[in-house]
């Protein structure tokens, strides 16, 4: 059976426009006949590591081949867990409001966690940043009161959306595909059409995915 990780960085569950969105992507993909292990990360109910004084130290020590210390090592194992958990996966699907023209907080803190020099990539001045993790694919599901997109005119307010799409792609070796809930604050028949288009949307992209 496959895993799909679902990463949950709305803390308003189905009071949100996000969380909808990835269940009805998630049901698309059942409609197929696919059974699938649904591995849910709320990252507001997940006791995330502060990157701070042991593990930061560790990080340094693991980058540069020394040996931890104990202290050092037991913190350096809960960036592992949570690293593993998401090379685990099959799959994964990010649900994602866009907050002040970027990502919330914990979304910020759980890439900080994870994305390690050594671990899941290494990067060199000739070849630059380098993926060792194995390719996978990627559904990032968002919304947002403004439609950042391209050809939306307000490209140059996006600091979301293309932010995440090159974290998955550089770091995570992840194939994107993204579908934007927006605008959700407009007259309502924009916001109707922007429903059922991104809906439309997701269903197709699971239903084709392989």
């Amino acid at each position: 059976m496959k895993t799909l990780l679902l990463i949950q960085s709305t803390p308003r569950g189905n009071g949100s426009n996000t969380m909808p969105l990835a269940e009805h992507f998630i049901k698309a993909l059942q409609a197929k006949g696919e059974c699938w292990n649904i591995d849910k990360l709320n990252l507001w109910d997940e006791s995330l590591p502060a990157m701070d004084g042991d593990i930061l130290d560790a990080k340094y020590a693991f980058f540069q081949g020394q040996a931890l210390t104990e202290k050092q090592a037991a913190g350096w194992s809960q960036v592992r867990l949570h690293l593993d958990r998401f090379c685990h996966a099959d799959v994964v699907v990010l649900v994602m409001p866009i907050w002040n023209f970027g990502v919330p907080y914990v979304l910020k803190h759980y890439i900080d966690v994870i994305t390690q020099p050594g671990l899941c990539f290494s990067w060199s001045p000739d070849a630059g940043y380098q993926s060792l993790l194995d390719a996978k694919k990627a559904f990032l599901l968002s919304s947002s009161g403004q439609d950042f997109r391209v050809g939306s005119g307000n490209e140059q307010d996006d600091f979301g959306l293309t932010y995440i799409e090159r974290w998955l792609k550089t770091y995570m070796n992840c194939e994107v595909e993204t579908v934007a809930f927006a605008p959700t604050i407009a007259e309502e028949t924009k916001v109707i059409e922007a429903k059922e288009q991104a809906y439309s949307q997701a269903w197709n992209l699971a239903q084709s995915f392989n």
